[in-house]
């Protein structure tokens, strides 16, 4: 089969001494079966992932390339250091952490994201008088780790996940993101 597909490109290539000219059809196929053989290259190149190595470096290479960007400052990040663990004791304690959301619930924010995991945190933000802009956070299982639940008196609407996915296995670079996810855990 392969020699003769051969044998029709080759036709039109040879010069026939009695016909200078090449017939429509000929052109028409020669066409058809390049476009076909291109198509199948690409879509194999593409299947096989033989240049997403190359295009991810190059995407990385424009995202770092672009202009450096000011912090919005509107937001203000509120972290917990070594020397804040060292001082307090990990787990901090659920005073210390409410104290420091009243703290924060007097500059009116319009939401409090919190990245702590805090699954027996019953009392979390108890004695706040605006707990709908708190949005806690919970991980969901995976391979080697259990799920981490959010607080339990958090609503379920104002719960978050911080679960990433890398790009591509090999240089663990995170590109995106999820944008739902549910629990496999009951």
């Amino acid at each position: 089969m392969i020699s003769r597909l051969l044998e029709k490109l080759r036709v039109p290539f040879v010069k026939v001494q009695d016909s200078r000219e090449t017939s429509k059809s000929t052109w028409l196929q020669i066409i058809f079966v390049t476009s076909i053989g291109v198509t199948a290259f690409i879509w194999g190149v593409r299947e096989l992932k033989w240049l997403q190595p190359w295009e991810l470096r190059v995407y990385d290479q424009m995202l770092r390339s672009r202009p450096p960007q000011a912090p919005d400052r509107r937001i203000l990040l509120v972290k917990i250091t070594d020397e804040d663990i060292k001082r307090e004791k990990w787990p901090i304690s659920d005073r210390t952490i409410n104290q420091l959301l009243k703290k924060i619930e007097s500059y009116q924010p319009r939401i409090v994201g919190l990245y702590l995991f805090r699954p027996e945190d019953n009392n979390l933000a108890a004695n706040l008088q605006n707990q709908d802009n708190i949005v806690t956070t919970c991980l969901f299982s995976s391979l080697g780790r259990n799920e981490i639940p959010p607080p339990p008196n958090a609503p379920i609407d104002n719960v978050g996940f911080s679960d990433v996915v890398p790009d591509n296995e090999n240089d663990q670079i995170l590109r995106r993101t999820l944008l739902f996810a549910n629990s496999t855990d009951k």
